[in-house]
């Protein structure tokens, strides 16, 4: 695995893990009267979690393909000349 799907991978996985914490925060941590406000802010931060594992899925599932090695591109000018 190339460092770039490494990288969306960690990503994903980070995100997963602090959308959880803040959720298990928002539920088990507050009193009933600062759920409204403790919901529309925890929409947005799942929206903005949402975004971050998008990207980093796009990072991991996105295929490379490689340039072909330099050798050829010298043989076929050379062949040229």
């Amino acid at each position: 695995m190339d460092k770039a799907r490494l990288g969306g991978l960690l990503i994903c996985l980070v995100v997963v893990v602090a959308a959880a914490a803040f959720i298990w925060g928002l539920f088990y941590s507050l009193s009933t009267w600062k759920y409204a406000i403790g919901i529309p802010v925890g929409a947005g931060v799942m929206v903005v979690c949402a975004l971050g594992f998008w990207i980093g899925w796009t990072m991991l599932s996105t295929k490379v393909e490689l340039p072909p090695p330099a050798e050829e591109e010298e043989e076929e000018e050379v062949a040229s000349e």
